[in-house]
């Protein structure tokens, strides 16, 4: 299993233990991880099992298109995704890669207030506001 993990700067999860958790549940488990340099867990783990890719500036155009680049040649199984910040990054790279998971359109749907009234609408639910409410 090939998984590609994004570790937002902002993000204190422990993904090696994360990974330590998993590792037993397949044979063989290889991680990459897209991280800045200030974030990088820099653990002890051999890179055959965890690879750190590390950017300097995470948010930038070209780390989003490092990122695209890397989903293209690492071909991972699944993208993980460790803050809401990047979910529509991962749903995108999804999508266009064939990975399962949350996919771009219904990532932006549930991002956008606009467009997830108009999929509600669309599937028949009654919108009420707020305001009606009160």
């Amino acid at each position: 299993m090939k998984v590609l993990l994004l570790q937002q700067p902002k993000s204190f999860s422990n993904y090696p233990k994360w990974i330590e958790e998993i590792q037993e549940r397949f044979d063989c488990l290889e991680v990459m991880v897209f991280t800045s340099n200030d974030r990088a867990a820099h653990h002890s783990w051999p890179s055959s099992v965890i690879k750190e890719i590390e950017v300097s500036d995470y948010s930038s155009d070209s780390a989003t298109a490092k990122f695209f680049d890397i989903v293209r040649k690492f071909k991972p199984d699944r993208i993980v995704s460790s803050s809401e910040e990047d979910v529509l990054r991962v749903a995108e790279a999804r999508s266009l890669f064939g990975i399962p998971g949350l996919q771009h359109e219904l990532a932006l749907s549930c991002r956008d207030k606009v467009t997830m009234k108009q999929s509600a609408l669309d599937a028949g639910l009654k919108i009420m506001a707020l305001l009606n409410q009160l």
